[in-house]
C-alpha cells in the first residue's frame, strides 16, 4: 500500500503553549508526524502524551530550535496542546499519513541552518530506501516581527503551509511534501524567501507500508505421452 498525505494542521503561538487541531480525516492507524519550531529561546516545545521524539533535535543560538515526533493515531482528541516556553514564538506542524510504515521514519530528520541572514534556504538531502516515500521538508526563519517570510515552493514539491503567528510574527515557517519516484538520494530542496533572515530546515522521509509478499505456486507440468510411473 503506497504512502500518501491525508492532511496537515498547523498551530502557532506568540508566547507559551501551542494548540494544534487534529488534521482532518484522521483515522486510527494513521501515521502522525509533528515538526515543532521555536525562536531563539533555545527551549524545545514539549509534546503531549503519546508522542515519541525521533532522531536528533536542532538547537542553534540566535536562530532557534527544531524537533520531530511521531505517533500512530488512536482515538485522537480534536486538538492537542504542546507546551511552549514563556517568551518564545512557536510553530507546530502535524501531518497525517495513510499507507505508511508506522515502525519509524525511512530517513531523517536531517537538519540544516544558517545563522547568517539570507533569502536562499537549502534543506538537506536524505537517502530513503523506499522507492515511493513521502518526502517532507519544513523551513523556519527568525523574522523579528516583520511578518511571514513568503517562501517559494521547492521544485517538485507541494506547499502545505507558509506563514507564522498573526499576533506576534517573530517566527515564520513553510511546509512542503512530495511523493518520491525512486529510492536513493533526494538531492537538496531549495526555497527563496521574500526577505533575508536567519533560518533552519529539516528533511525526512516516510516509507510505504510493506506489502504482504505472496509467491504463487509454479504451474503444474503436463505429463507427456512417454511418461512412465
Amino acid at each position: 500500500m503506497p504512502v500518501a498525505l491525508r492532511s496537515t494542521s498547523t498551530g502557532t503561538a506568540s508566547v507559551g503553549n501551542i494548540t494544534v487541531t487534529k488534521p482532518s480525516g484522521v483515522v486510527d492507524g494513521d501515521f502522525l508526524i509533528a515538526i515543532a519550531w521555536s525562536d531563539d529561546a533555545l527551549v524545545h516545545p514539549t509534546a503531549p502524551a503519546g508522542w515519541t521524539a525521533v532522531g536528533t533535535a536542532q538547537s542553534v543560538s540566535g536562530v532557534g530550535v527544531g524537533k520531530v515526533w511521531t505517533q500512530v493515531a488512536a482515538s485522537e482528541p480534536a486538538s492537542e496542546v504542546w507546551t511552549g516556553s514563556g517568551g518564545a514564538t512557536s510553530i507546530v506542524h502535524v501531518l497525517a499519513c495513510t499507507g505508511a510504515d508506522t515502525t519509524g521514519l525511512d530517513a531523517g530528520p536531517t537538519w540544516a541552518n544558517s545563522a547568517t541572514a539570507s533569502t536562499t534556504r537549502t534543506a538537506a538531502a536524505v537517502s530513503p530506501a523506499g522507492a515511493d516515500d513521502l518526502l517532507i521538508v519544513s523551513f523556519a526563519s527568525l523574522v523579528n516581527n516583520a511578518g511571514a517570510d513568503g517562501y517559494t515552493v521547492p521544485s517538485g514539491m507541494t506547499e502545505q503551509y507558509d506563514g507564522g503567528d498573526a499576533t506576534n510574527p517573530y517566527y515564520s515557517s513553510a511546509l512542503d511534501t512530495q511523493i518520491l519516484a525512486a529510492s536513493g538520494s533526494t538531492g537538496t530542496r531549495v526555497s527563496t524567501a521574500t526577505r533575508s533572515s536567519k533560518w533552519q530546515a529539516v528533511t525526512l522521509a516516510v516509507k510505504s507500508a510493506a506489502a504482504a509478499a505472496s509467491t504463487p505456486f509454479p504451474p503444474a507440468r503436463r505429463r507427456g505421452p512417454n511418461f512412465r510411473r
